[in-house]
């Protein structure tokens, strides 16, 4: 690799500024829709209902093009009215939701301007993905498919940061979409010892592709926002 394909590809100074990193999160993202087709299939109790209220809650903060995917939506609806029977279970907000979804209107509820971010998790991340429901989060349930999630997303981050061979910048860019998720999600538990041991390999990846190819402004900037992330996350899971 040079100098030039050390910088290939759309480059952003957020951490979801481009499209790889993109990419890797809907990767993340595409569990949560086998979850829901799956949960069309699942005998309905209230243990399902929240889970399906805490991948739809997932889906609108952190891909919330799925309520755009013709192809998607009939399994939502589908896993919705399977689950129907149940509604009374969640808390009212959390109905409506549900009820505005299936009346067609979950594209508006994805296109929303999100909230509930930390300020500097918006700024690292250059801007924030979807609007988040908190109230489809308030089953223990729904909190613990939430946890779950994460989980799946620290085991991602796991192989993609310890796989053999080289890893470089532009792979790194990537990776750090999964990481964003970790920041998003809440409620979740993540390890304080992983999140240093993934910083310490963050920066030994930078600090060799420097010394092999100098800097580059763009991916200094990148980096400072990375710095950023893990300082909230470090915060965060303190806590």
């Amino acid at each position: 690799m040079d100098q030039g394909e050390a910088t290939v590809g759309t480059w952003g100074k957020g951490l979801v500024q481009g499209d790889s990193p993109l990419d890797y999160i809907y990767s993340q993202t595409d569990r949560l829709r086998r979850d829901i087709e799956r949960l069309s299939e699942t005998e309905p109790s209230a243990s399902a209902v929240a889970r399906l209220g805490a991948a739809i809650g997932l889906l609108l903060q952190c891909h919330p093009g799925s309520f755009h995917n013709d192809r998607f939506l009939p399994k939502l609806y589908a896993a919705l009215e399977r689950q129907r029977s149940y509604f009374p279970a969640l808390p009212a907000r959390a109905r409506k939701v549900f009820r505005q979804i299936l009346d067609g209107k979950g594209a508006a509820l994805a296109d929303r301007n999100a909230r509930g971010v930390d300020p500097r998790i918006r700024r690292a991340l250059g801007h924030a993905l979807g609007y988040r429901e908190p109230v489809l989060f308030k089953p223990p349930q729904a909190a613990a498919y939430a946890q779950e999630f994460a989980g799946c997303c620290v085991q991602s981050l796991d192989e993609e940061l310890n796989c053999p061979g080289e890893t470089w910048m532009d792979d790194l860019q990537g990776v750090m979409g999964i990481f964003v998720l970790l920041l998003l999600i809440e409620p979740c538990r993540v390890s304080l010892r992983k999140i240093r041991g993934w910083r310490k390999k963050v920066r030994a990846i930078y600090e060799s592709e420097n010394q092999e190819f100098g800097h580059n402004r763009t991916i200094d900037q990148f980096m400072r926002n990375v710095e950023r992330a893990f300082e909230v996350a470090l915060e965060k899971f303190s806590t």
